[in-house]
């Protein structure tokens, strides 16, 4: 099928991210976090996928996308949390034959850039198929506020989400 004339899709290029394709201009950074809405902020662009997690260069790449980012306070995001990823994926790759780990956050009310909201909170839970058989879960907390990143069963975790969010939360529907 020919493409109509001026109805080309256009790219524009992103300095040091390839390009972007299917985007026009002026639709950019509407529903989408930019580069620029955290330059100046105090925030990290917090991965929600760890880059621990990956095992391969296209993969981790793959993982700096801000598709996968939350504004993260640096110092919570370079220590407490850091250190949580790092041990979880260490969990995962010795004790797992197979695993799932979902992350996200909870919204709160500041704001930088072009309204990008702030989390209150990030959380993440895993569910491992034992190499020595059986399963494992465990659900994390963690408070910007405080630096702190708490421990929970998978229950407990969406109860808690379930308030923060006002509205039943399921993270792996009762499986594991």
């Amino acid at each position: 099928m020919a493409i109509p004339a001026g109805t080309e899709k256009k790219s524009t290029p992103v300095s040091g991210q390839g390009t972007l394709t299917n985007i026009p201009s002026a639709n950019r950074g509407q529903r989408q976090a930019l580069n620029t809405d955290y330059e100046g902020s105090g925030y990290d662009k917090g991965h929600l996928f760890p880059v621990f997690h990956t095992h391969t260069e296209n993969i981790m790449l793959a993982t700096s996308t801000l598709t996968n980012a939350a504004p993260q306070d640096p110092t919570f995001n370079r220590g407490q949390w850091r250190i949580f990823e790092e041990n979880v994926a260490g969990l995962l790759q010795q004790d797992c034959s197979r695993s799932y780990i979902v992350t996200g956050v909870v919204p709160g009310n500041k704001q930088i850039g072009n309204g990008v909201r702030v989390a209150d909170y990030y959380w993440s839970a895993f569910c491992c198929y034992m190499k020595s058989g059986g399963m494992r879960s465990e659900g994390y907390l963690g408070p910007d506020n405080n630096g702190l990143v708490q421990t929970y069963t998978v229950s407990n975790l969406e109860t808690t989400l379930s308030n923060y969010y006002g509205t039943r939360f399921s993270i792996f529907q009762g499986t594991c």
